[in-house]
């Protein structure tokens, strides 16, 4: 928003340039109730008056001032679409990285569901006898290491998704509307 007001002044000020080489035409009118022998009789009065202003010869400074102010304008414009360029890059990249992080976060809840059941049969074959103590440790611990791995990967899908909320301009409508 800031560089599209910026571009918009630019733009305004080349204009003001350009304008600076155009005559100035000032017309002023006055009427007016006066007495010219002082004895009480008033008359009314009108006046006009014309001034006109023509710059004959300011040599190049009129022109350098507005190709400055142009091109300052277009460089503002420039950085404007280079600007909005980045945006949309962001903005797609942060949403392919949610898709990949959603589909990785699902195999994460896959992974730690199925070390559930694996646990919950060693946990079984150990009250039989089936199985020894440090090999359970072993399968408690792969259970762990699943269920960390699926609360970082939702943790970035979190954090992703927020980020594209930011990027999109919803999380600020949200709050708005939260607070307003």
């Amino acid at each position: 928003e800031a560089l599209r007001r910026s571009r918009l002044s630019l733009e305004a000020a080349a204009k003001r340039e350009a304008r600076a080489r155009l005559p100035a035409i000032d017309v002023v009118g006055i009427a007016s109730y006066g007495s010219q022998d002082f004895e009480g009789n008033f008359d009314l009065e009108t006046r006009v008056g014309v001034n006109v202003t023509v710059p004959i010869y300011s040599g190049n400074a009129l022109t350098a001032r507005r190709r400055r102010a142009s091109a300052q304008a277009a460089r503002a414009g420039g950085e404007l679409d280079a600007a909005r360029r980045e945006l949309r890059e962001a903005i797609e990249v942060t949403y392919r990285r949610a898709l990949l992080l959603e589909a990785q976060a699902s195999r994460r809840t896959t992974v730690r569901d199925l070390k559930t059941d694996e646990f919950e049969a060693a946990l079984i074959e150990h009250s039989q006898g089936l199985r020894t103590l440090p090999l359970l440790v072993d399968v408690r611990l792969e259970l762990e290491d699943a269920a960390l791995a699926g609360i970082r990967a939702e943790y970035d899908l979190n954090r992703t998704e927020l980020e594209l909320l930011a990027l999109t301009g919803q999380l600020l409508d949200g709050q708005r509307g939260v607070e307003g």
